[in-house]
């Protein structure tokens, strides 16, 4: 691919002159299109490579697209999803990444039902209830049905009788289609919406398939723990507003793109207010519908095959409840409605019984959908109707005694995609489409509809990305490794400016730096570590891995280092901190992330137990652990304890269980403090011209050691960012 010209200077790289980068013009920039969680995700991966500049363009003036949690009356209601399962890649492990706490459904929410025929069942225990004893036998022939011939793709509904039986259909697998896609399983693709479902048939029926792959579990062949449902423990929106943090100025809000100009030679983003950003690739992260009115210019054919990806409308109703007007038991996730039944809503979630804190002490939270593929008529409904009628809906199943305490509604005109029959074909079609014109597809429309499998697609994206720009492969392998290492969680993703992680919010002059002030790159490194720094050095008394002593990159940026800038004109204290808490949390007895900072001293450090065993967490004041800053007792899964340290320093975190695991929390003194990424990086902008020291802390490599300090010094001026590189390697005997 031949490189862009670059005779038009738009606003964008006149700010990458303007902050004195002499490389302005050999830096490839991605334009992300799209702020909801499959393009924050996709960006945040393509930013931790280190050779890409990265712009999200979002249009609301918040970011999470349909993922938004919001609070009223002590009732907190998730607008979409409400949580995702702890699978291996997925969003839990992006949570972590991020210092994000989450925390696990309760036990109750494994029960589940289903209406039929105006009574709820419980699955799986009341199957024989729900199908009948003659259905349930016909399963037990399955494995020996034979196998569809001539290829092909084909609906759930013909693939669910063939294996299954019109009864299982219409009772089981309709309702699953509609609790995962809102949609009609007639229309589905089995390959598309259910590819488990096709593996198994492939792996000899699914009965059969299905215990050989539970006995590969069994036997250690299956790979990691099963997946449980979680969230956030603030809710969902704590995922997505952490990548906004990370991601900071990188995030333009209130920017909408009107078009995208893309040929096989040079491409651009066309916003609302009429300027044109050139870049060198393009992310879509946006519906379907919405990409191809995007792309009409530059590919009809590519619109074409986009408009094609229909979407479901759902509507979600939150209603609230005193606990005693509620017959049901209320102990369980909540109830799926089969088709035909006297019901308008496609069924409801006990969200108070899910997940802690949704509801005031002695109410309850449910959360009704109506609309989808089956019903979408529903969304013409005025708010007073909708809420009235999932009301009448929810009394004819649970017995409603009373009025409703807490009513809100939420439309999404355009909630799910249908990954109808040929969905694979069109998405191939669509991606062979988009490739030359430096576009790469993203986001729910196409590869799942999961938050696990938008927050996992960002690894296919970059990896796209670094093959159509011809960057490094093994860059690339790095920078995957980089996003899933624990360095992430140290605060300091954006190029770990003041503020990124809690902090001073300077912004430099607008134009670039202006003469008299000017930006310094620090780089902490390591070379050539001793192997036995790079591996965990065993498990905790929790079962747990030890995190290894060095978290290092295959770069040589170490993660974590604490950074403090001492010169001319140290910058004074904000007036007031609009970061949110620090936070540490506590799983499997470690303390994590390794390091963190605090905007400054006074501010709360919340402390949150993350998994099921109680603990005791001690802040001690390094150097002085005889006098404990606070002992946190930790009893509750998700109890997050508030904690304000009110003297600058650094505090070591520990628990009970694993002492030797310990985090640290940086107070600092003043604003010029922020704590390495995962590439060893710090930027300090809109600094005046002088000379300043460089001090470099990181944490001991192991308990009764002392910290690693280093200093440089280096001289800041109004033109190009200076630099100063800081290796913390054992330094030679004097």
């Amino acid at each position: 691919m031949s490189e862009p010209e670059r005779s038009e200077v738009s606003d964008g790289e006149r700010g990458r002159q303007a902050r004195g980068s002499t490389q302005w013009s050999k830096t490839k920039l991605v334009a992300v299109v799209g702020g909801g969680i499959a393009g924050l995700a996709a960006a945040r991966r393509l930013a931790a490579r280190g050779d890409l500049e990265v712009v999200v363009w979002e249009s609301a003036a918040r970011a999470g697209g349909v993922i938004a949690t919001s609070r009223a009356g002590g009732f907190t209601r998730e607008h979409a999803a409400n949580g995702f399962l702890t699978a291996a890649g997925g969003a839990a492990e992006l949570a972590e990444e991020l210092g994000v706490a989450i925390e696990p459904a309760r036990a109750a929410a494994r029960r589940r039902w289903i209406v039929r025929r105006g009574a709820l069942h419980a699955v799986p225990g009341e199957i024989a209830r729900l199908v009948g004893w003659r259905a349930l036998a016909g399963v037990l022939a399955e494995p020996f049905r034979p196998r569809r011939q001539g290829g092909g793709d084909e609906t759930v509904a013909d693939f669910a009788r063939r294996r299954l039986g019109q009864e299982i259909t219409e009772a089981v697998m309709a309702p699953l289609c509609t609790g995962v896609y809102a949609g009609d399983p007639e229309e589905l693709s089995v390959r598309a919406a259910f590819p488990r479902l096709a593996e198994l048939e492939a792996e000899g029926g699914l009965l059969r398939g299905g215990a050989m792959r539970a006995v590969r579990s069994l036997t250690g062949g299956g790979g990691g723990a099963r997946p449980r449902l979680a969230a956030p423990a603030g809710g969902m929106s704590a995922l997505v507003d952490a990548l906004a943090r990370e991601l900071g100025p990188r995030l333009r809000l209130e920017a909408p793109v009107v078009a995208v100009e893309a040929d096989e030679r040079q491409r651009a983003v066309r916003l609302a207010d009429g300027r044109r950003e050139r870049c060198d690739a393009v992310v879509l992260a946006v519906p379907a519908p919405v990409a191809a009115r995007l792309v009409s210019d530059a590919s009809r054919d590519l619109a074409r095959v986009l408009d094609e990806i229909r979407y479901a409308p759902v509507a979600v109703v939150h209603l609230g409840y005193r606990r005693e007007d509620l017959a049901h038991p209320m102990d369980g996730f909540g109830f799926l409605v089969a088709p035909g039944e006297e019901l308008r809503i496609l069924g409801a979630v006990f969200e108070s019984v899910v997940f802690s804190g949704r509801a005031p002490a002695g109410q309850v939270l449910v959360r009704c959908m109506l609309g989808g593929a089956r019903d979408p008529g529903a969304l013409e409904l005025d708010d007073a109707a909708m809420v009235e009628r999932a009301h009448q809906d929810l009394d004819r199943v649970l017995g409603v005694r009373g009025t409703p305490v807490h009513k809100h509604v939420i439309r999404w005109p355009r909630a799910i995609a249908q990954y109808t029959v040929g969905h694979q074909a069109r998405v191939a079609r669509a991606e062979e489409l988009a490739d030359p014109l430096g576009i790469v597809l993203a986001g729910a429309g196409y590869h799942g509809v999961s938050i696990n499998a938008c927050a996992a697609d960002a690894k296919r994206i970059a990896h796209r990305i670094a093959g159509r720009l011809g960057l490094p492969l093994a860059l690339a392998l790095v920078a995957t490794a980089l996003a899933c290492s624990s360095g992430s969680k140290s605060g300091g993703g954006n190029a770990a400016q003041p503020g990124d992680a809690g902090g001073d919010k300077r912004a430099p002059a607008a134009g670039g730096a202006a003469s008299s002030s000017g930006t310094l790159e620090v780089t902490v490194e390591w070379l050539a570590p001793p192997a036995a720094l790079l591996v965990s050095p065993g498990r905790n008394r929790c079962g747990a891995a030890l995190r290894p002593p060095l978290a290092i990159d295959a770069l040589g940026g170490v993660a974590g280092a604490v950074v403090t800038l001492d010169g001319a004109a140290r910058a004074a204290p904000p007036a007031a901190s609009k970061a949110p808490p620090a936070e540490l949390a506590v799983v499997d007895c470690q303390v994590t992330p390794r390091a963190l900072r605090l905007a400054r001293a006074g501010d709360p450090l919340l402390v949150v137990n993350d998994d099921q065993r109680r603990h005791q967490v001690s802040l001690a004041r390094l150097g002085d652990e005889a006098a404990p800053v606070a002992i946190v007792p930790l009893v509750q899964v998700g109890q997050t304890v508030a904690v304000p340290l009110e003297r600058p320093g650094v505090i070591r975190a520990t628990t009970a269980e694993d002492p030797a695991a310990a985090a640290f929390v940086v107070v600092p003194e003043h604003a010029d403090v922020a704590v390495s990424d995962e590439h060893g990086k710090v930027r300090f902008d809109a600094l005046p011209a002088g000379t300043y020291t460089v001090a470099v802390w990181y944490p001991p490599l192991a308990k009764g050691e002392a910290p690693i300090e280093r200093r440089a010094e280096v001289a800041v001026t109004g033109g190009a960012a200076a630099t100063a590189t800081v290796s913390l390697a054992p330094q030679p005997p004097k």
